[in-house]
C-alpha cells in the first residue's frame, strides 16, 4: 500500500511539473531518471554537456571539411600531373 502512494504522488508530481513550461521545470523532469539512478544533473552539468555536444559536432564539421578539401587539392594535383605528362608525351 505504501508503494502505491509513492507511485501515485510520484505520477502526480510528473503531471504537475509537465503543466509548468519553465526552464526549471524541464531540468527537474531531465533529473528524474538519473536521480532515480543515484545521479544528479544540475544546470551547470546540462551546460557543460551542451558545450561539450556543441564542440564535439564542429569538430566532427571541421574534420569533414578538411577531409574533403584534401580530398579535392589531391583529385586537383592528379589531374594537373596527367595534363602535364600528356602535353609532354610520356
Amino acid at each position: 500500500m505504501k508503494v502505491l502512494k509513492c507511485l501515485k504522488n510520484t505520477y502526480l508530481d510528473i503531471k504537475n511539473h509537465l503543466q509548468d513550461d519553465s526552464f526549471d521545470s524541464l531540468l527537474w523532469l531531465v533529473n528524474i531518471m538519473p536521480s532515480l539512478a543515484g545521479f544528479s544533473l544540475r544546470r551547470d552539468k546540462i551546460a557543460g554537456m551542451l558545450i561539450t555536444s556543441l564542440l564535439f559536432c564542429i569538430y566532427i564539421h571541421l574534420i569533414m571539411f578538411l577531409y574533403e578539401f584534401l580530398y579535392e587539392i589531391s583529385a586537383l594535383h592528379i589531374l594537373l600531373l596527367v595534363d602535364f605528362y600528356n602535353t609532354v608525351g610520356l
